[in-house]
């Protein structure tokens, strides 16, 4: 049969580009998932070891793991694991704990957050976000020095109405131009360190398995 409408063929011809345009873009995502992921995997452990440096800290990434369901004080929607790292003398000396804002001003902003026996945040790395390029993404340790603010700060030493930007009356720079992104920080690193306070006797506890059956 031999299709006469000018429409009808530029119809079928849209819909034959759009499948194989989707199929191609399938077929992509499909072969480089697995590189993402990985990817993915490789920055989230230079992070950790980043933030438990040798040879002040030893990191057993197998060892000292608690494995965690949902917990929306740290973000976390579905299962997600917390690290912890001993001194050289196999002492406790660090939490390593994956937090996500869902305030970003482009999405969700996940971060990894070291907080010592005290309460102290130790360091901050960005894992994952989508925030502007040359405003949000100073968030970035490679494009500024923004996340060091939070080092040696705990709710101890900033009462809870300092936990804002400068721009809300609190203790924290904002970036110029972008406010949004770190109000989502600064909220999310407070919403952490209330969530280990809350839990700090569990958390720490010597015995892995008895924290990961407490939790």
């Amino acid at each position: 049969m031999t299709i006469q409408s000018p429409w009808l063929k530029g119809a079928i011809g849209l819909a034959l580009f759009a499948l194989v345009t989707g199929g191609v873009v399938s077929i992509t995502h499909a072969l480089t998932w697995s590189d993402i992921q990985d990817n993915r995997a490789y920055a989230a452990s230079q992070a950790l070891r980043s933030l438990a440096p040798e040879p002040d800290y030893q990191l057993d990434l197998k060892q000292e793991v608690i494995r965690l369901g949902p917990v929306p004080a740290l973000g976390q929607t579905a299962e997600f694991k917390i690290y912890r790292a001993r001194t050289t003398h196999d002492e406790l000396g660090l939490l390593l704990l994956p937090v996500i804002s869902h305030q970003g001003y482009s999405g969700d902003i996940k971060l990894l957050v070291a907080v010592d026996i005290k309460g102290q945040v130790q360091g901050i790395r960005v894992l994952m976000h989508q925030e502007t390029p040359g405003l949000g993404d100073r968030i970035e340790q490679r494009k500024s020095n923004w996340l060091e603010q939070f080092t040696g700060q705990s709710l101890q030493q900033l009462p809870d109405s300092q936990w804002r930007v400068k721009k809300d009356g609190g203790h924290f720079d904002q970036l110029t131009g972008a406010t949004i992104t770190p109000r989502a920080v600064v909220g999310a690193v407070y919403q952490a360190l209330h969530w280990v306070q809350e839990h700090h006797d569990t958390l720490w506890m010597d015995d892995i398995q008895a924290v990961r059956r407490s939790l």
